[in-house]
């Protein structure tokens, strides 16, 4: 596609779970999103003629390419859900991207969402067949990315340096958008919470979880040794849990810091 012709981009995506951002196809960001060294910019959704617009954060980690953010508030104020089908058209291009977002439900009707009333004649019309017989045949290529998805997660090893204060990296911390919180709820397995403290570490302004990390540790008895995995579920919430390693490990003992 050429947009000096007046072509216009688009992709699809079948939502196959909860999670609080979006996985995109790789050919389409690589081509139409990605700029010089950009990592992260501002996109902006709105669904048909409704006049509604979501600032949502699209980020770059590695080759791999998301909606953050705002995404979040999207699919809630549009009432999306899993097994919903979404087609993106792409009606600006870079630097200022704008999506005309179309929400079907598994019946494969157009959805009646908060923020649109427009019919499906209007994307028939929109469309035609010759692009509708695209969106079939790219559909299986769609749902085998989105099925390799993984939760937004970052392991970390549990040392001894590491009792009081646990740190996480840049990367992880973009993605999930959790940047300007100056705490965190921690989850455990069981859906029990404790609050920390996030902040960053000065001089070398790595983010760390602080104040409260030590007793999340203790009363879920987890090991010097092991590991926790660290998955982002929603806003400040993160879910930890401990991955055993084999051999001998040390439990957490209070000591003077």
């Amino acid at each position: 596609m050429n947009f000096n012709k007046g072509d216009e981009a688009s992709f699809y995506k079948i939502i196959l779970s909860d999670s609080p951002y979006l996985r995109l196809p790789y050919a389409f960001a690589n081509k139409f999103l990605e700029k010089g060294e950009n990592k992260k910019q501002i996109v902006i959704l709105k669904t048909a003629e409704s006049g509604v617009e979501w600032r949502v954060k699209y980020l770059r980690i590695g080759d791999r390419y998301y909606f953050m953010g705002s995404w979040l508030k999207f699919k809630n104020q549009n009432r999306v859900e899993v097994g919903d089908f979404l087609v993106f058209w792409l009606r600006s291009p870079y630097p200022n991207p704008i999506f005309e977002v179309y929400i079907f439900s598994p019946n494969g009707c157009l959805k009646n969402t908060a923020s649109s009333s427009v019919h499906l004649n209007s994307f028939t019309d929109c469309i035609g067949n010759e692009k509708i017989s695209l969106v079939e045949e790219e559909t299986r290529d769609i749902v085998s990315m989105e099925t390799m998805q993984e939760p937004l997660t970052l392991w970390r090893d549990v040392k001894e340096s590491y009792k009081y204060r646990m740190p996480l990296t840049s990367a992880f911390v973009e993605a999930a958008g959790i940047n300007d919180y100056g705490n965190l709820r921690l989850e455990n397995k069981d859906g029990k919470t404790w609050d920390v403290i996030f902040g960053k570490y000065v001089p070398s302004k790595t983010p760390i979880i602080g104040r409260g990390w030590f007793g999340f540790l203790k009363d879920n008895k987890v090991k010097i040794g092991n590991s926790c995995v660290l998955t982002h579920v929603q806003d400040n919430l993160v879910r930890v849990h401990e991955v055993k390693k084999r051999g001998r490990t040390n439990g957490l003992k209070s000591k003077g810091r």
